[in-house]
């Protein structure tokens, strides 16, 4: 719970004005969902972007 709080902003905003066109769709669709994803949904989201970002080659 701590960790949460200490990374934790309750509104969020996400700056996606220099990303490729499907992070903008990746983060309009959060956006416009996160309140009907339960506990478990969003356990298997942050698991995949986590995966997908450990993957992803570092610049």
């Amino acid at each position: 719970l701590k960790q949460l709080a200490a990374i934790s902003h309750p509104k969020p905003t996400i700056d996606a004005s220099r990303s490729i066109a499907d992070a903008v769709r990746l983060a309009n669709l959060v956006a416009a969902n996160i309140r009907s994803l339960d506990s478990a949904a969003c356990a298997r989201v942050i698991a995949v972007i986590e995966d997908e970002v450990r993957r992803a080659p570092r610049s």
